[in-house]
């Protein structure tokens, strides 16, 4: 059997217990109270801050400290910035991405000059070991890539020499005039299709009538 002491103690602690808030509760105190403070309450959320102030002591004293801070806050001299503020703001901005964009082109250019004198120098030291050391291979390769060039020109020639004569003879002749010929049919059954099409896709006269 407990003594009525231990009961007492334990009612206390389950009272005390019941008058702490929930987490829940806290978070929408907290919501409330900012907006008590800004006075963007409706009635409803009005209402239940004050029963919040009612029902929980500590709420109630924090919403006391809150309104002291608030005022110390608003008591407090504002300094406004000056009438130039912002341009002069602006003009820094200006000026600093000026500074980078003209950085980072002197950075491209000192990049690419590098690049190209290495590039220079790799071609330039590469031909003169090309021409000092391998002269020999060099000429023969030359002389290959001439007469490659050369035969190259002679089948081009020969090939078009074949074809004039080809074109000069009777059966070439005919042959182009049988291809023109065939050539013109299917240009005139074509445009008939077409001339055909477009008249059976334009609507009759009763029908536009109607």
């Amino acid at each position: 059997m407990r003594s009525s002491k231990e009961q007492a103690i334990e009612w206390g602690k389950q009272s005390v217990m019941k008058n702490l808030p929930t987490p829940e509760q806290q978070e929408e105190f907290m919501l409330l109270m900012s907006l008590a403070l800004d006075n963007l309450l409706d009635e409803d959320e009005a209402a239940r801050f004050a029963i919040y102030q009612t029902e929980y002591s500590p709420f109630a004293r924090q919403w006391d400290e809150w309104q002291q801070l608030h005022g110390q806050l608003l008591a407090l001299p504002h300094v406004m910035p000056a009438a130039d503020f912002v341009q002069k703001v602006e003009c820094r901005l200006v000026h600093h991405e000026r500074r980078q964009r003209l950085w980072l082109a002197l950075l491209f250019g000192a990049v690419t000059f590098v690049l190209w004198i290495t590039v220079m120098t790799a071609a330039i030291g590469l031909g003169a070991y090309l021409v000092v050391n391998q002269s020999s291979w060099l000429g023969v390769t030359i002389q290959n890539l001439t007469y490659t060039w050369v035969e190259i020109s002679q089948w081009l020639s020969g090939g078009w020499e074949a074809f004039v004569s080809f074109a000069a003879t009777p059966q070439a002749k005919g042959l182009g005039a049988a291809y023109l010929a065939f050539t013109v049919a299917l240009l005139a059954g074509w445009l008939n299709f077409l001339r055909r099409s477009t008249h059976l896709n334009e609507p009759s006269p009763q029908v536009s009538a109607a």
